[in-house]
């Protein structure tokens, strides 16, 4: 969260904590890092059932093949649609050269394939969306009339320093903004869940008065870019219908004004590395300048297509997603739904 604004969220989200929003706008302004929130690439990435990747003795990690399915794009605010041109091919035709330089192989034949990658991509709803858009709206009008005389000749002072007016309107302004916070939390939440933020948010919000917690709530109210890999094992899907998942990447990186397609490949260039990792914690890693385009073959996927019978439908188990992300489900169709 800008400097500017950081004393009163502090207030705003807990009156019990006003002391500490001079100390926290004095943390932001100076402990800083200087770093510019549209050139870093937040990444997640953890495994699952005891994978892990295999090094060979000469450098480099053991090849293991796989290969895509659509999971679907997922775009936020009904506002906003960067990703609307930016179809299934392309991601995919990007992530297969970042698969490939660590050690992942696409595969055409079924007997071949070691892993089922789904892959997600799309937009999350920031405070810049037209949801949060009304939510700023209502809390200047309470703002406004928390500074207006009541009408009746007695001014509404909020924070109850000079008491309350006798028409109960700091209470009201208090209810809408609880009301606001609460539907901001929820939004933080579900966008924590998509992105990989969960353990971090989980601390901004019990230390929000250090710059580290500022900074975590500035970039989730963000309207942030992701791509989310999620890795299943394929023989034991294809033969025992069984879904065993071996490791999950998220990475993402705020809009700032920038198409989602124009900043694909320098991301995905930037959170490479973590495939099929575990990334110990939410990292955050410089937006890198190298584009990588993988060979375009690999979006035809015939094994999807031909053995689609044979697959059980992609309902990925509700173990398997972040639960603040569950409650998205419900109204997007099933290759839409949020990872």
């Amino acid at each position: 969260m800008r400097a500017a604004n950081l004393a009163a969220f502090v207030v705003n989200r807990s009156p019990m904590l006003s002391r500490c929003a001079l100390l926290a706008l004095f943390t932001a302004v100076f402990a800083g890092n200087g770093a510019r929130a549209d050139e870093v690439v937040a990444v997640y990435s953890r495994t699952f059932n005891g994978y892990s990747r295999q090094r060979l003795a000469g450098g480099g990690y053991r090849p293991e093949t796989y290969t895509f399915v659509d999971g679907g794009r997922w775009d936020g605010s009904a506002a906003h649609r960067a990703t609307q041109n930016l179809l299934f091919p392309k991601v995919v035709g990007v992530l297969a050269g970042a698969m490939r330089a660590q050690g992942f192989i696409p595969s055409f034949y079924p007997k071949d394939i070691a892993q089922i990658v789904f892959v997600y991509w799309g937009t999350t709803t920031g405070e810049d969306d037209d949801s949060a858009g009304t939510r700023q709206s209502l809390l200047g009008s309470i703002r406004f009339e928390a500074t207006t005389p009541a009408g009746n000749g007695n001014a509404v002072v909020p924070n109850g320093a000079g008491g309350i007016g006798s028409d109960g309107s700091t209470d009201e302004m208090y209810a809408l903004i609880g009301m606001m916070n609460h539907l901001r939390d929820n939004n933080d939440s579900r966008n924590a869940a998509i992105l990989g933020y969960g353990d971090d948010l989980e601390t901004a919000r019990s230390e929000p008065w250090f710059a580290f917690s500022a900074d975590t709530i500035d970039e989730l109210e963000a309207t942030r870019y992701y791509v989310v890999l999620k890795a299943f094992d394929f023989p034991l899907l294809l033969n025992q219908k069984k879904w065993k998942e071996l490791w999950e990447t998220r990475y993402s990186i705020a809009e700032s004004g920038k198409h989602f397609g124009d900043l694909l490949g320098r991301m995905t260039a930037s959170a490479a590395w973590a495939f099929g990792q575990d990334s110990r914690g939410l990292q955050r890693r410089p937006l890198k300048g190298t584009v990588m385009i993988g060979a375009p073959k690999v979006i035809e996927m015939p094994v999807v297509l031909g053995a689609g019978k044979d697959l059980p439908r992609r309902t990925v188990p509700a173990s398997g997603l972040p639960g603040a992300a569950q409650g998205l489900n419900s109204n997007r169709s099933e290759t839409a739904s949020p990872p």
